[in-house]
């Protein structure tokens, strides 16, 4: 059995707030932390298979689940995009635009 208070996800998400509000309230965000979880899962019992330390196995889940799951940093930096992108966007319109030449 995992133990919760080396999750690699648990630990992830209590560092990084806003992911973990995203992962609570985004259904497809919550989808892939399900997805990640057996993800990690597996990955454990071949690592285990292979010998490697608990030490070890922690540490490679541990960066498995940052860079699935992403930092808050990350998600401000996305926001900040999209941000700018809709400030790009605007509504085309044909008024006054003749078709023919």
């Amino acid at each position: 059995m995992t133990d919760v208070s080396r999750d690699p996800i648990d630990v992830h998400l209590g560092q990084n707030p806003e992911v973990h509000r995203k992962a609570l309230h985004d259904p497809m965000v919550a989808a892939g932390v399900h997805q990640l979880r057996t993800v990690l899962d597996q990955l454990d019992r071949l690592l285990v298979a292979e010998g490697l330390d608990e030490d070890a196995r922690q540490r490679v889940k541990s960066g498995l689940a940052a860079g699935s799951l992403g930092t808050d940093a990350d998600l401000a930096r996305q926001r900040e995009q999209e941000t700018l992108a809709a400030g790009f966007a605007q509504p085309v319109t044909w008024e006054g635009l003749d078709p023919r030449p």
